[in-house]
């Protein structure tokens, strides 16, 4: 018969780490070798180290940047940069053309003793753009000599290096000058060209006289087409009083209209009337068939004749009269039209005229502009004479960098101690050894009823 007890499966696997301060204690305790011996090997490598330096010497120097603020030509090309964020300073400080510079200025041989640069930004807010900016320079050799040279070679240089720049910046803006300069020639002679073509094409002598000749012009048709109108709207009435006075018989008191178109009419008329007065008499003595009455009838009958056709005659006379008063008119109207259209091509063409003319001159004014403005600038004028003051010079360092014995030392004993600390904890964490019954009661879970002696 087996009891739960042996029925109990055991997990002897290595559990997570748990966090368990008397553990370590005792972990750190039991590893205390190990991690002396670490502690004194980085001790032992510090003070190798630091017996093994070498003298450096560094000479410190103070330099305010300012800002770019001369800008004789405004164009894209002659712009600065903003040099007064540290960011900028140190990448232009240190570029390779600086650092060229440097080597040229100290020689191939003193490379070799060099040991570099350190820029620092005192008092110097990244968030707000300033106009200066204040920069603590420092040369590091193993001569103070060397170091006071590389610290005067840095500001010679990197104030060389802006002297460089501003002037490929101006003779970029002349260069750019020059080509818009040549740019609005072309342009000027392109306006010229157009506008004489043009004062060629139109043949225009004075846009006033000509306006003043179509003003005159229309003025005067108007005027004729005036009288005109009044003359056949007066020969309209004329006309449909002759047509009424023409309807009537051959009464010469019927026809009260006078005019000398009607005369021969009236005349007709009045022998007509004379013949028929002449006839009457006869008829009183003589029979109808009479020779005399048939003869005064024939004659009558030969004047009624005429006179159709005089009246015919008049009629078409008023009304050719009448159509060519209305012609006259018409053309005149088609005239004055013509007169309109031609003051309006006038105004057209003095409207194009100014155009070209106002496009010529501005082009001319902006290419003086710029030629005065090239010519009236001098090269030189446009350099600076340098965007950086010494504000302290570089000084002969007299004695080498200090050594900081004590905290090297410090720095080597807590590197030893952390690397001792962590390689206990780590082979801890990996070891599957139970040491205690207490271990054995947390891995197990079940209490220790005994525990044997190792002496027995």
């Amino acid at each position: 018969m087996t009891t739960h007890r042996e029925n109990q499966d055991f997990d002897l696997q290595v559990p997570e780490l748990e966090l368990d301060f008397r553990r370590y204690l005792y972990v750190l305790i039991r590893h205390y070798r190990m991690i002396l011996l670490f502690t004194i090997v980085s001790l032992s490598f510090s003070i190798v180290k630091l017996k093994s330096h070498v003298d450096v010497y560094t000479s410190v120097a103070q330099i305010m940047v300012q800002n770019e603020s001369y800008s004789p030509l405004q164009n894209p090309y002659y712009r600065m940069v903003r040099i007064v964020d540290p960011k900028m300073v140190r990448l232009w400080m240190l570029s390779s053309p600086v650092m060229q510079k440097i080597h040229a200025t100290l020689g191939q041989d003193a490379a070799q003793n060099m040991r570099g640069f350190n820029l620092s930004f005192p008092g110097s807010d990244s968030d707000r753009n300033t106009d200066t900016l204040l920069v603590t320079l420092s040369a590091s050799a193993l001569e103070p000599d060397l170091a006071h040279r590389m610290a005067n070679a840095m500001i010679t240089s990197f104030r060389s290096q802006l002297m460089d720049n501003q002037l490929q910046k101006a003779r970029e803006s002349m260069t750019w000058m020059a080509e818009r300069l040549a740019d609005q020639k072309k342009k000027v002679e392109e306006a010229e060209a157009r506008f004489q073509e043009y004062k060629q094409t139109i043949q225009v002598v004075s846009f006033e006289d000509q306006r003043a000749a179509e003003s005159s012009k229309i003025l005067k048709a108007a005027a004729e087409v005036n009288d005109i109108t009044n003359t056949r709207l007066q020969l309209e009435v004329d006309y449909r009083k002759l047509s009424e006075a023409l309807s009537g018989g051959y009464d010469v008191s019927d026809l009260t209209f006078k005019s000398q178109n009607i005369e021969p009419v009236t005349g007709l008329i009045r022998d007509y009337n004379t013949l028929l007065v002449q006839k009457q008499e006869k008829q009183k003595i003589f029979k109808s068939k009479h020779p005399e009455i048939t003869e005064l009838d024939a004659q009558m009958q030969t004047l009624r004749a005429r006179i159709e056709s005089e009246k015919q005659n008049v009629v078409s006379s008023f009304r050719i009269r009448l159509q060519t008063l209305r012609d006259r008119e018409n053309i005149l109207n088609q005239t004055i039209d013509d007169y309109k259209k031609s003051a309006q091509d006038i105004s057209e063409k003095e409207w194009q005229y100014r155009i070209l003319e106002r496009e010529l001159l501005t082009n001319e004014e902006l290419y003086h502009s710029l030629l005065t403005e090239l010519q009236g600038t001098d090269l030189r004028g446009k350099i600076e004479s340098t965007s950086v003051t010494v504000v302290e010079p570089p000084n002969v360092p007299a004695f080498p960098d200090p050594r900081n014995v004590i905290q090297s030392l410090i720095k080597a004993a807590l590197v030893g101690l952390f690397l001792g600390i962590g390689l206990a904890v780590a082979l801890d964490f990996f070891e599957t050894s139970i040491r205690s019954p207490e271990e054995l009661e947390r891995h197990l879970g079940i209490p220790v009823v005994g525990v044997i002696p190792e002496n027995e």
